[in-house]
C-alpha cells in the first residue's frame, strides 16, 4: 500500500494538480450553466470562436476556452494525459515556469486555431462558409508534451522514465488521429506543441536537474 501511495505521489504536484482541479470545476460550472440557462450558454459564452475574437475583440476567449470541454470523454482524456506529463514537466521547470508554459501554450494554440478557422471560413465563403467553436485543454497539453520533448532530447533521450520515443509517438498518434477524424483541432495541437518546445528552450535550466 505504501509503495502504491508513493507511486501516486509522483503524479501529484501543486500547480499541475491545481490546474486539473480548476479545469474540472470549470467543466462542472459549464454544464450547470448550459442546463440552467439553456442553449449551451456556458459553452458558447466562453469557448473560442474566431469571429468573436477577431471581429468582436472578445480576447478573453483565448484564455477561457482551454478550461471548457465537450463531454466527459473529452475532459477525461485531456486530464489523464496532463496528470502524467504535467507532473513531470512541473518537477523539471518548477511551478511558476510550468504555469507560464501551460497558459502560454494554451493562448498560442487558441490564437492559431482561431486564425486557421478564419482562413478556412474565407476559403469556403463562396459555398456559404461555416462557423465553428473550439474548446478544450489539448492545445495546452500538447504544449507540455512539447516541453518534455525538448527536455528529454537535450538529456540524451530519457528523463524520469520518459523516453524521447514515447513523447514523439504520443504526439504523432494524436496528430494522426486528428487528421483522420472530424472535429479535432490540429492547428491548436501543432501550435501548442511548437510553443512548448520554444518555452522549454527558454525556461528549462538543465543544471538545476529535477526532483
Amino acid at each position: 500500500m505504501r509503495e502504491f501511495l508513493n507511486e501516486i505521489k509522483k503524479y501529484v504536484t501543486p500547480v499541475n494538480t491545481s490546474i486539473i482541479v480548476i479545469t474540472i470545476v470549470c467543466f462542472i460550472a459549464q454544464n450547470i450553466a448550459d442546463r440552467a440557462v439553456g442553449t449551451e450558454a456556458g459553452t458558447y459564452t466562453f469557448s473560442l470562436a474566431w469571429w468573436l475574437v477577431f471581429e468582436e475583440h472578445q480576447y478573453y476567449r483565448l484564455f477561457t476556452y482551454m478550461f471548457l470541454h465537450g463531454g466527459l470523454g473529452h475532459i477525461f482524456n485531456n486530464m489523464l494525459v496532463l496528470g502524467f506529463v504535467g507532473s513531470t514537466a512541473e518537477r523539471m521547470l518548477g511551478g511558476f515556469k510550468y504555469a507560464a508554459a501551460y497558459i502560454g501554450s494554451g493562448l498560442v494554440a487558441g490564437l492559431a486555431s482561431a486564425a486557421y478557422n478564419r482562413w478556412c471560413f474565407n476559403r469556403a465563403s463562396e459555398a456559404g462558409g461555416f462557423y465553428t467553436y473550439s474548446l478544450g485543454a489539448s492545445g495546452a497539453v500538447f504544449g507540455i508534451a512539447g516541453v518534455l520533448l525538448w527536455i528529454v532530447f537535450i538529456n540524451r533521450g530519457r528523463v524520469a522514465g520518459i523516453s524521447l520515443r514515447q513523447i514523439v509517438l504520443f504526439m504523432f498518434l494524436s496528430i494522426y488521429a486528428g487528421v483522420t477524424s472530424v472535429g479535432i483541432d490540429n492547428a491548436a495541437h501543432i501550435a501548442g506543441a511548437a510553443f512548448g518546445v520554444v518555452s522549454a528552450m527558454i525556461l528549462y535550466d538543465r543544471r538545476g536537474g529535477y526532483a
